[in-house]
């Protein structure tokens, strides 16, 4: 009897050589993370590998995240430093705001904690674009959150189902951490692989528009 599905070459070990490769990628992309001031490396060196070898069966998984992290480690650091910033100025302000909704009044209290919620919003949707963007391209900071936010104000389709997949993500994440642990470790690719079916194709448009 023959075994043919056990060659190296069968579908059955391809599906079999991808599905190892995602769950040591997670895994790697979760250690990267608890640093915490490299998870926007992390997710760079993630979703490049993940779309290179996972997704178009090209080079070697551990090669490829490790190439990316070395190269992109500077700029997505800054980047991410960037976000977390207006983050805590979004959702301090926010939180001040509420605290002191007495002393501003109602009406300026809900329009100022609406802006800061939007603008949370905003820079948590363009997030999902800056990383992507600087896995495929070289840029300087500058370049890199100019493409996001045009990405994100030229795509408002695109914009919402990433800001949704990431919403979703993050929610199944935080679930998993709290009743389901195993989850953490397949959630992340399937994630990537989603997100990268919304950026690629954009990504591809503004090629030329890059500093190279």
């Amino acid at each position: 009897m023959k075994f043919n599905f056990m060659k190296d070459d069968s579908k059955f070990m391809k599906i079999l050589s991808k599905i190892v490769d995602s769950l040591i990628l997670t895994i790697i992309f979760l250690i990267s993370c608890i640093p915490v001031i490299t998870i926007g490396d992390a997710f760079t060196s993630f979703y490049y590998a993940s779309v290179k070898v996972i997704k178009r069966s090209r080079g070697y998984m551990f090669k490829s995240y490790i190439k990316s992290f070395k190269e992109n480690f500077v700029l997505s650091t800054l980047c991410w430093l960037v976000i977390l910033v207006i983050y805590a100025i979004s959702l301090g302000g926010a939180f001040v705001v509420f605290r002191l909704k007495d002393m501003c009044g109602p009406v300026i209290s809900v329009i100022l904690i609406a802006i800061y919620i939007a603008i949370f919003l905003f820079v948590f949707c363009a997030g999902t674009f800056l990383f992507p963007a600087i896995s495929r391209y070289k840029m300087d900071v500058k370049n890199a959150l100019k493409l996001a936010l045009i990405m994100t104000l030229s795509h408002p389709k695109e914009s919402i189902l990433s800001f949704l997949l990431t919403a979703v993500f993050t929610i199944l994440m935080v679930f998993s951490f709290l009743r389901f642990v195993l989850l953490i470790f397949i959630l992340p690719e399937f994630y990537i692989l989603l997100l990268s079916g919304i950026t690629e194709k954009m990504l591809i448009e503004y090629i030329e528009n890059v500093s190279e």
